[in-house]
């Protein structure tokens, strides 16, 4: 097992699912077509370099990262709507 491509693996599969996570409801297709290029190029690489085991593990390891993050932080902020987003400060 390669530690610094686990490593990497694990940083970058966290991100993508971070960001599909705390994305809004609407526009979580659009994201997740948006981050698929990406996930096959990590894919192809893990595949190519022989790493697929790491690769597979990496991808546990961020959704487990990722279920921890929900529990503790996402389950009681919810990602809010466009609309209710509101600027401090702004004068409208």
């Amino acid at each position: 097992m390669n530690a610094p491509v686990l490593i990497t693996l694990s940083v970058v599969f966290s991100g993508m699912l971070l960001l599909l996570q705390r994305a809004q409801a609407n526009r979580r297709l659009l994201v997740s077509l948006m981050m698929l290029p990406l996930f096959a190029l990590c894919w192809v690489y893990a595949s190519t370099s022989a790493a697929i085991r790491s690769a597979w593990l990496a991808f546990f390891f961020a959704i487990l990262f990722n279920v921890l993050f929900w529990l503790i932080i996402g389950r009681y902020n919810p990602v809010a709507k466009s609309e209710d987003i509101r600027v401090l400060r702004m004068d409208d």
